[in-house]
């Protein structure tokens, strides 16, 4: 990473290390020795099993291996993002000149992206997304759930909103089942869950796209997969032949001939 390219990083970097919205599950609050706490913070591990500090680093070099587009895109993402709660329902003291002063006030690390937002700031909430800062959670209507990448630091997706299709669904789970993603960094497996409401239409829902599923696995002799890897594996696969086909074919129309 060059001298420049790390004093950018490094600027829209440590706002995030400097609000309580990036550290508040991992920073004691209460501690007296507030360096002791940031260290802490920074070997604290996430579900995956990594630390702050090696997620940080990581960020660090796959920026350093994007061209010089990507990067402004990214570093312009994090310096945008907000990370304190603004507007009307700010918290506000009054300071010792008696000026009324905005109070630091915790910014859940939750950002929705759906149809109302501006693709500038969807694309934005996207690059954000794929780093180790800021949304942590992304919730996300169809409008994210297939041509962007959200793949380099989730391996999480809920699918609140089911479909009849189950390639639906596995194109949703597809935005971070890909190359080079925080699960293949990892080793850990995409966790994928599926609610649904019990004896509601969403039910029926849920078990017609399973059924639907287990369908296509038996006729193909393989779990249905949309990632990357699964579909250079189906494009390398040999055409069964026609002549095969035809010659296999069962002939289920009924005689009229007694």
């Amino acid at each position: 990473m060059t001298s420049d390219l790390s004093r950018a990083a490094e600027d829209a970097v440590l706002p995030f290390l400097r609000t309580p919205s990036f550290l508040i599950r991992r920073f004691d609050l209460t501690a007296t020795d507030r360096a002791d706490a940031f260290a802490a913070a920074l070997e604290s591990t996430d579900a995956s099993g990594l630390t702050i500090r090696s997620r940080i680093e990581q960020f660090g070099r796959y920026l350093g291996t994007r061209v010089a587009v990507e990067q402004d895109a990214i570093l312009e993402a994090l310096r945008t993002m907000p990370t304190r709660r603004i507007g009307a329902d700010a918290a506000y003291d009054m300071d010792d000149a008696g000026t009324r002063a905005a109070r630091d006030s915790i910014l859940p690390n939750v950002r929705l992206a759906n149809g109302e937002v501006p693709t500038a700031t969807r694309e934005r909430l996207m690059h954000g997304f794929n780093t180790p800062f800021f949304p942590e959670i992304l919730i996300s209507s169809a409008v994210m759930g297939e041509g962007v990448d959200l793949h380099k630091s989730c391996r999480h997706v809920v699918h609140h909103d089911l479909d009849w299709n189950p390639s639906t669904i596995e194109q949703r789970t597809g935005r971070v089942d890909r190359l080079e993603s925080k699960s293949e960094l990892t080793g850990q497996p995409v966790v994928i869950n599926e609610p649904y409401m019990e004896g509601t239409q969403d039910e029926k829902q849920f078990r017609v796209m399973k059924d639907r599923e287990r369908r296509f696995n038996v006729v193909m002799g393989e779990r249905l997969e949309l990632d990357e890897a699964s579909i250079d594996r189906l494009q390398a696969r040999l055409e069964f032949p026609k002549e095969a086909a035809q010659a296999l074919a069962i002939n289920l129309a009924v005689s009229a001939d007694r």
